[in-house]
């Protein structure tokens, strides 16, 4: 009996030991995958004296971080490799590639990560290299995959953007590009209801549109990227806001809140006479988020408003890496004007606030009010202002003018501030202690150069970054 049980005691160890060198063996082989090729037979698999392949094109893969901002590429391996020479390229311009991390790196294994940024063109290139060991030669050619973090779109030939929306209805969360240097029109109002639409160029050579009429939004959002928007012939007024839907759910005091998002990107707007955006109808929106990022408006005159939301309220409202230039003479208006209303009476609580960052003002409102924010102005409004220049702007008051009434949350930082050539009147409102107060030196304002001369200013990058010079 007791031999019996040795017996099966020793089949089961037995049993148990060789799990385990299986297990082993696997893990040994996944491991040597993951960390290379050096002294690993698992690649070569028996493959000697060739001249290899570099990967097949269609194993690559693209895997965005779940921040968005960086990629991991991926491919199979190529049998009896000795690494592989790797290049990510941003082709925004495809004449101009410009390399993103690593150009031609040497890579012992089958993965690289390399930062990613939204609505730009990538090209993977990848070539496998030999292998002495194995006498291997290296590939004659590299395989190019294509990626883009540009959402897919609809290409809008060229010509009058009202006829083609007239006659190509867009379904709210469509996408539409316009062909890179192209020239379009606008014969006529575009109303898109309550749809969601996205309207973009080219980042490299954008296309123009000679502005005749609006976007009209009745709730939906809109999204304009990479487009020179001139203004000649109307003077101003690309986005509009319309009539409120029947069946719209009001809140707070009796505000239409649609819970879409607006955004103006990286465009150019010039001849710009009258307002950019415009509460049309005079409906009373509450805009959840409206943000305007990488944009230069050139004004021929400022006797208008910028953002006339006259009966409405922008509850979050974004200013980021722009510029907003008069290059003439002109006692000017409000750069934005709401009605009396503030997030708390509009229903959204304390979630309102105004930021603008990195960000050049020139000539507006030169002798007006910067803002009308008496509704805006209260103590559970957040306004954050950080390494902006303002040059003859507000009536020699600018953040004197948002904080009025009461001292609303703030925090200021690398701000200048100048105004008739001499410190503008901000010290009693910019208590940071890393205020400035220096004539910037642009090179011509007049012609809308705002390239910053004085050293200070560049060295704490104080501005456009598009007015400072390139970081090394």
């Amino acid at each position: 009996m007791k031999k019996n049980q040795l017996f099966l005691l020793k089949k089961t160890q037995i049993r148990k030991w060789g799990t385990a060198f299986c297990i082993c063996a696997f893990l040994v082989g996944t491991v040597s995958c993951i960390h290379g090729y050096d002294k690993d037979e698992t690649f070569s698999s028996g493959v000697t004296g060739v001249t290899l392949e570099s990967p097949d094109a269609s194993t690559v893969t693209f895997t965005p971080s779940t921040e968005g901002d960086k990629v991991t590429i991926t491919w199979k391996v190529v049998m009896g490799a000795g690494g592989y020479n790797f290049t990510l390229y941003n082709v925004d311009d495809p004449s101009n590639p410009v390399a993103v991390g690593i150009e031609n790196e040497k890579v012992d294994g089958c993965r690289v990560t390399r930062p990613l940024a939204e609505d730009t063109k990538y090209k993977a290139v990848i070539k496998t290299l030999g292998n002495e060991e194995k006498n291997n030669k290296e590939a004659s050619s590299a395989i190019e995959v294509d990626y883009s973090t540009l959402i897919p779109a609809v290409e809008v030939p060229p010509g009058d953007l009202t006829a083609y929306f007239a006659e190509n209805e867009p379904e709210s969360g469509s996408a539409y590009e316009l062909k890179a240097g192209q020239t379009y029109t606008m014969s006529g109002d575009i109303n898109f209801g309550v749809k969601d639409i996205i309207i973009r160029g080219d980042k490299v050579n954008r296309p123009v549109v000679n502005v005749g009429a609006k976007f009209v939004s009745n709730g939906g959002g809109l999204k304009l990227k990479f487009i020179r928007f001139d203004m000649e012939t109307r003077g101003g007024e690309v986005i509009g806001f319309g009539d409120i839907p029947a069946d719209a759910v009001l809140q707070g005091s009796s505000n239409y809140a649609p819970t879409s998002q607006f955004a103006i990107q990286s465009c150019e707007f010039v001849n710009v006479t009258k307002q950019l955006v415009r509460n049309t109808n005079g409906k009373k929106f509450a805009i959840p988020v409206f943000l305007v990022k990488d944009c230069t408006v050139s004004m021929k005159s400022n006797n208008d408003i910028l953002f006339a939301m006259s009966g409405s309220i922008i509850i979050n409202f974004s200013i980021a890496n722009s510029t907003f230039t008069n290059v003439n003479s002109g006692d000017g208006n409000f750069f934005v004007q709401y009605s009396g209303d503030n997030p708390v009476k509009a229903g959204f609580g304390e979630t309102g606030g105004i930021t603008i960052t990195n960000s050049t003002f020139n000539n507006i409102a030169y002798k007006k009010a910067f803002v009308n924010y008496s509704g805006m102005s209260q103590k559970y409004v957040t306004f954050v202002v950080k390494n902006t220049i303002f040059v003859d702007c507000g009536n020699n008051q600018v953040l004197s003018r948002m904080v009025v009434n009461t001292t609303p949350a703030r925090e200021f930082a690398n701000n200048n501030y100048w105004y008739n050539g001499a410190a503008a009147n901000e010290s009693g409102t910019d208590t940071s202690g890393t205020a400035f107060y220096l004539d910037p030196k642009f090179t011509n304002a007049g012609q809308g150069d705002l390239t910053v001369g004085d050293s200070e200013l560049k060295t704490k990058r104080v501005g456009d970054p598009r007015w400072l010079p390139a970081v090394e």
